[in-house]
């Protein structure tokens, strides 16, 4: 949404890209500006970012709502993250899953090097289990943080 307000000439990848490199304290706070917007727009107070890969962003969300954001990371095996893709995607074959996948791995390796956000992360789940045994894991880390 920051990006279509601002760059909508860019992609996304782009804009990140070009934004993180040149002026990343400004898109830290327009996209938490933006967050606090659709939150109020929607009217709730909770949400779940997925793949918030900039370890800064994790400490200026950590500094600019103190008590209230927690950092969760998901581990799971490759094994199991592609069979989730298989299901995300409806498709019946690894190869094809991990010609998804493995791209992308390596861009958040490599771009927002993912074991630093491993290391910052104030919770790491392990989903490499059933869905059920996940949804309970998630479940204990929501009633936990008093999360309804």
């Amino acid at each position: 949404m920051v990006r279509a307000e601002h760059r909508p000439d860019l992609s996304v990848d782009e804009f990140v890209d070009d934004t993180i490199k040149n002026n990343p304290s400004w898109l830290r706070q327009a996209f938490a500006d933006k967050l606090l917007e659709e939150m109020g727009r929607l009217q709730t107070r909770y949400c779940s970012l997925e793949s918030v890969g900039d370890p800064e962003m994790v400490h200026y969300l950590r500094a600019r709502f103190p008590g209230e954001f927690f950092s969760v990371y998901i581990e799971a095996s490759l094994e199991k993250r592609l069979e989730h893709q298989m299901i995300r995607k409806d498709i019946t074959d690894i190869e094809e899953a991990g010609r998804i996948l493995v791209p992308k791995d390596q861009f958040k390796e490599n771009f927002w090097h993912m074991a630093d956000i491993r290391g910052i992360a104030d919770v790491v789940v392990e989903n490499s289990s059933t869905l059920d045994e996940f949804k309970s894991k998630l479940g204990e880390l929501l009633q936990r943080h008093q999360i309804p």
